[in-house]
């Protein structure tokens, strides 16, 4: 490959390649550029899996137990795993959830795992399925 006349060599290389990393990563099936594990989307369709819960049932301002214990996890899992969101930009992504609401979400966790083995166990499941998504 030879680069066009008036082009900087090294540019026009580096755009090649990015070019030719991308054809890579889209063979793969995934985009560099969208698939983030971490991000809250993929945080709640994990919880909505593991509840048996569609997406609107759980960012719906429902106050059921079945609902809101998952919608809970998810709160939580998105602080411990996406630090770049606030707690308002958390709030958003549940239906419009107050930061206090968010903030209050996470300590109940975090009494019910300390408290409940159980219950840890099954957070700790749901948190696994993040983990190695995670990893390198």
């Amino acid at each position: 490959l030879t680069p066009p006349p008036n082009v900087n060599n090294a540019l026009w290389l580096l755009a090649a390649r990015i070019e030719k990393l991308e054809k890579i990563v889209e063979h793969f099936g995934r985009s560099p550029h969208t698939y983030q594990p971490n991000s809250i989307g993929n945080i709640k369709q994990i919880v909505c899996k593991a509840y048996g819960l569609t997406m609107p049932e759980l960012i719906c301002r429902n106050r059921e137990f079945r609902i809101v214990r998952p919608r809970q996890i998810a709160i939580w899992l998105c602080m411990e795993y996406n630090r770049t969101h606030s707690l308002n930009s958390i709030g958003k992504h549940f239906g419009g959830l107050d930061h206090t609401t968010v903030l209050n979400a996470k300590k109940q966790i975090d009494r019910l795992r300390q408290a409940d083995p159980r219950f840890d166990r099954e957070v700790g499941e749901i948190e696994a399925q993040i983990k190695p998504a995670l990893s390198p």
